[in-house]
């Protein structure tokens, strides 16, 4: 996050008196939110023009000493929209559209100073739907709505300007076995990184309310998917959804709470309130369809069939790293076991795959394809992760001294 990034400031188009004139003049004033902040001063704006979602063109300028601005000369249509944006302290501040056939006398955009400490950030919401679950791939699609509060007088930006490299604002973990991470609303050009317990966002949070989504996919064996998921702020209220007729919620920890209709569909919720950062919620789906298909590469002959396959994809760690589609502890170990070496083998050539697909390289049908065959062997190569790891786990109970207990 590099350079001095924009910052809104909202102003007011008052239409010419001309007969027949189709220009304006947008004014307004950009002034210090933070109570003990620096004044902004003289502040450099950008004006964009957009018709639509496209972006028609832009004015730059800048306040004086003061903060105030006017700009003469802008278009009035009501097909148009304008946005001004300007910079603070290197966050960027953007107002809302602005139509400009409708708007009389100028506004105030509020800037913010910065700071590193995330003590004002809570979340007062957490929405964890489930989708339906695809038993040709043994998946099921789980989304997220999280609504952070800054309740603080500052933009929360962490170390992102301290170490422009790796630096984060606010921490995101996600469940374990979490893939095909999508990120939605919320997040700014940097996206996210990965990070040992999930992600972090490398976007600035301003005071007030910052909605957050986004999604990823859980494999599952059986009837039943489960996860271990905590978030880094307290939160005020959770709920999950799942599709009626979809499967059941269930969780040791949360109280059912019934139906909610939502747009035509209904779901079965289950509620939580006042959850403690970094203590993870167990949070599952019962009653879901087995698996239709027979688990893939189950003979010699396909399984070193994937094996050339995969090394035909070239697999970059950092460009892994980079795409955030899956989240990053322990991406590399010189000791690590053939399973978790094709584990991630697997991973990197679905994030190569999907890029492969956005750069129009590989052709949709074609990618679906391919995508579903590693996702099927991923879910076979995670499920023998975990019966390793439990039988290593058993062996070592068995090796370890056992303490006896005894009364007087």
């Amino acid at each position: 996050m590099a350079g001095v990034a924009l910052a809104m400031a909202a102003g007011m188009l008052l239409p010419g008196t001309a007969a027949g004139q189709n220009t304006g003049v947008l004014e307004g004033q950009v002034a210090q939110g933070t109570p003990d902040g620096a004044a902004p001063g003289v502040t450099l704006l950008r004006v964009r023009k957009f018709r639509g979602m496209t972006e028609v063109g832009a004015v730059d300028s800048a306040t004086d000493a003061q903060g105030r601005f006017r700009i003469e000369g802008l278009e009035v249509n009501k097909d148009l929209r304008y946005y001004v944006e300007a910079g603070h302290q290197n966050v960027a501040y953007r107002t809302d559209p602005l139509d400009l056939t409708a708007l009389s006398g100028p506004i105030t955009l509020t800037v913010y100073d910065t700071t590193a400490s995330d003590e004002a950030i809570r979340i007062d919401t957490v929405l964890v739907e489930f989708s339906r679950a695809d038993a040709r791939t043994g998946f099921i699609g789980v989304s997220e709505r999280v609504t952070v509060l800054n309740t603080g007088p500052r933009t929360f930006v962490g170390d992102l300007f301290t170490n422009p490299a790796t630096g984060r604002s606010l921490r995101l973990p996600l469940p374990l076995a979490a893939l095909d991470i999508r990120l939605g609303h919320g997040f700014g050009p940097d996206g996210v990184l990965p990070t040992d317990e999930g992600m972090a966002s490398r976007t600035p949070v301003t005071p007030g309310e910052t909605v957050l989504l986004f999604g990823y996919d859980l494999p599952y064996e059986g009837t039943a998917v489960s996860m271990e998921h905590a978030w880094a702020y307290p939160v005020t209220d959770l709920f999950v959804l799942v599709p009626e007729g979809s499967g059941t919620p269930a969780s040791p920890t949360l109280t059912q709470a019934g139906r909610v209709t939502f747009e035509g569909n209904t779901f079965l919720v289950l509620q939580g309130a006042g959850l403690v950062p970094d203590v993870a919620a167990t949070i599952g789906v019962e009653g879901l369809p087995p698996i239709a298909v027979a688990k893939v590469y189950a003979d010699t002959a396909m399984r070193v069939a994937a094996v050339a396959m995969l090394g035909a994809i070239a697999v970059a760690v950092t460009a892994y790293a980079a795409t955030a589609r899956r989240r990053g502890g322990a991406m590399a170990d010189a000791t690590a076991s053939p399973l978790e070496e094709e584990r991630r083998r697997l991973v990197g050539a679905l994030a190569e795959m999907d890029d492969a697909r956005d750069g129009g390289r590989l052709p949709q049908a074609e990618h679906e394809q391919a995508r579903a065959l590693e996702k099927r062997r991923l879910v076979e190569v995670m499920l023998l992760l975990e019966d390793s790891n439990d039988s290593a786990r058993k062996d070592s109970a068995r090796e370890a001294p056992r303490l006896e207990v005894s009364g007087g």
